[in-house]
């Protein structure tokens, strides 16, 4: 029975909580537990799209085309199917629609949100 209860003990025993057992890797940055937070800089999209639904002020587009806003901007990693937030009113109607539209990318690489503005629809 000794022996049977010896044996067993040398076999590593599962942890409870793997993630605790094992040392987390290092995740690079020279802040302690992660990277240092990148703001993304200024940048405007120029955008065709379609939109596929409007809720009070944020607005869902399947992004057609893109192309630099303004020549002294980078572009933003406008492509597919994005959510946009308005800081005005949206027009009425705008479901369905094919649009014309400006955004832009704000907030670092925890959070980020695109807002929409210079709404044109277009025939």
């Amino acid at each position: 029975m000794v022996a049977a209860l010896v044996g067993a003990s040398a076999l590593p025993l599962p942890a409870l909580y793997p993630a605790a057992a094992q040392p987390v890797p290092p995740r690079g940055g020279s802040q302690p537990g992660g990277p240092a937070l990148g703001v993304f800089p200024a940048n405007a999209t120029r955008v065709t799209a379609q939109v596929q639904k409007v809720i009070g002020s944020t607005i869902t587009l399947e992004i057609q085309d893109a192309r630099p806003a303004r020549p002294d901007l980078p572009m933003g990693p406008a492509a597919g199917t994005i959510e946009a937030v308005s800081p005005e009113p949206l027009p009425a109607g705008l479901a369905g629609r094919r649009i014309e539209a400006t955004i832009t990318l704000v907030g670092d690489t925890q959070a980020s949100r695109w807002l929409v503005s210079e709404i044109r629809t277009l025939p």
